[in-house]
């Protein structure tokens, strides 16, 4: 199953930079900049042109600016309903504010459960993704990662040196972290909760560095510095 953004290509191969007049006049730069926009877009239409022989499935949503992640939480809903949910998050442009975002993705109904569905008279779920709630999120979201025991308690790594947390549970947008982990001394992209005891997270850095937080020892503590901090050599 592939969930992609339409515009999320066109938008950053159609978005030129601010340039000098120099450059606009034919400056390499700008060339350069446009041949490559060139490029990105004839494969991304190539790849739409070809989806429906590459996929059995393809469920597309414009999004105002890429995600450099993705996950899905674990479904609590009956199969037949196949309503699903995702975390995104932003990765927007220096002046634009970012978000972390849950996401309603409603997919279709086998052929043969949807065919008895009809017969029966009962309405068949179209496809659909839509935004349910979003938080805002310090800088971009290098990565997002949900608790296994806790799915809408999700932790997030910022472009920035600090791991936040959001409880996503309550309805209506966030307007920041719920709380923020610190430990690190640059940002990175190694997350992970533990499957095996509730709180537990780790977070890899570009400083070399793994941290422990301890979520339930913190005891709803806005700010929690780390348990254990591990070198990398």
């Amino acid at each position: 199953i592939i969930l992609a953004g339409d515009q999320q290509l066109a938008a950053s191969t159609l978005h030129f930079p601010a340039q000098s007049k120099s450059a606009m006049d034919g400056g390499s730069s700008f060339q350069a900049f446009t041949a490559a926009a060139a490029m990105e877009m004839e494969e991304y239409l190539n790849w739409k042109k070809n989806a429906p022989v590459l996929y059995d499935l393809v469920v597309s949503h414009p999004l105002e600016w890429p995600s450099l992640t993705v996950q899905w939480l674990p479904s609590g809903s009956s199969a037949s309903a196949r309503s699903h949910r995702l975390v995104l998050g932003t990765h927007a442009s220096d002046d634009s504010p970012n978000h972390l975002m849950l996401v309603d993705a409603v997919l279709p109904l086998p052929p043969r459960l949807a065919a008895a569905a009809a017969a029966e008279g009962r309405a068949v779920p179209a496809p659909s993704v839509s935004i349910g709630r979003s938080a805002s999120h310090q800088g971009e979201v290098n990565r997002a990662r949900c608790m296994p025991q806790r799915p809408y308690t999700v932790a997030t790594k910022t472009c920035v040196d600090e791991v936040h947390v959001y409880h996503l549970g309550e309805d209506g947008d966030k307007g920041g972290a719920d709380a923020v982990l610190r430990g690190h001394g640059a940002e990175g992209y190694g997350l992970a909760w533990s499957a095996m005891k509730e709180g537990f997270l780790l977070s890899g850095s570009y400083d070399k560095k793994i941290c422990l937080w301890d979520l339930k020892a913190g005891n709803g503590a806005p700010v929690l510095d780390a348990q254990q901090v591990f070198e990398v050599m």
